[in-house]
């Protein structure tokens, strides 16, 4: 399983954040950049397991705080699981094969 880091406080704006999921996660360039399109993304199957830490705002005037919870919401609701730790965002998607949980933590 790979780890993807998305840091929420090197992100400029909502594009960047998804300039940098479409790069990572190997998206095709029809992606429409929008919250939609990356839950249709998510759910349809990626090319690998991949866990996604996402680090949350630490400024309470951060461009993306607003942005944030909604990404958060994309991610659960097309994750396998969802985690938190250490203040923290964890969202783990699988290729089209169940994972082992215990393989997970």
């Amino acid at each position: 399983m790979r780890l993807l880091l998305l840091d929420m406080n090197e992100m400029e704006n909502e594009e960047a954040v998804h300039n940098y999921l479409m790069e990572q996660l190997e998206f095709p360039e029809y992606y429409g950049k929008n919250l939609d399109a990356l839950s249709d993304m998510l759910t349809d199957g990626l090319a690998e397991n991949i866990c996604v830490e996402m680090v949350r705002c630490t400024e309470l005037n951060a461009p993306l705080k607003e942005f944030e919870p909604k990404l958060e919401k994309v991610f659960e609701n097309a994750a396998q699981t969802v985690e938190e730790k250490d203040g923290k965002f964890y969202a783990v998607f699988a290729d089209f094969e169940p994972l082992d949980s215990s393989s997970m933590w």
